[in-house]
């Protein structure tokens, strides 16, 4: 645990998943203040970050966004957790706090049950560019 930064925001998510990489896609770009790291929850050290976080490690259900020292949210607070730290641009999908958490997590709840199926299954975890490699942990 000690390669965690503590003065940034671990976004653990589904390296299988297509859709899962296309939002880490977008996060890379969205990310002016360079404060989001990256690592697949299938990777020793996202499995050790979810044990620590008391957050079981085998369930791939939801994104998880780790503050250290702060707090962990997952499913649509994840998101828009993300979206108060990413660009002005991520910031506009605050918008969508208006509705009732129950009906956010229950649409993020479909999407995420159907991703495979509409956003297909990825062979290999995302390889970064050099530009973006240091954003990964490992």
């Amino acid at each position: 645990m000690d390669q965690i930064p503590t003065n940034k925001i671990i976004v653990l998510y589904d390296g299988d998943c297509g859709l899962c990489n296309r939002a880490i896609q977008i996060l890379l770009k969205e990310d002016p203040a360079d404060q989001f790291r990256f690592v697949s929850q299938q990777a020793d050290l996202g499995k050790s970050i979810l044990t620590h976080i008391g957050y079981n490690p085998n369930t791939l259900d939801s994104l998880v966004v780790y503050h250290p020292n702060v707090a962990y949210y997952t499913q649509s607070q994840a998101v828009f957790y993300l979206c108060k730290f990413g660009s002005n641009r991520l910031k506009l999908g605050l918008v969508f706090r208006l509705f009732p958490k129950a009906i956010l997590d229950g649409v993020y709840n479909w999407i995420a049950e159907n991703r495979y199926r509409w956003f297909g299954k990825n062979e290999h975890c995302l390889f970064p560019n050099k530009t973006y490699r240091d954003k990964f942990l490992t």
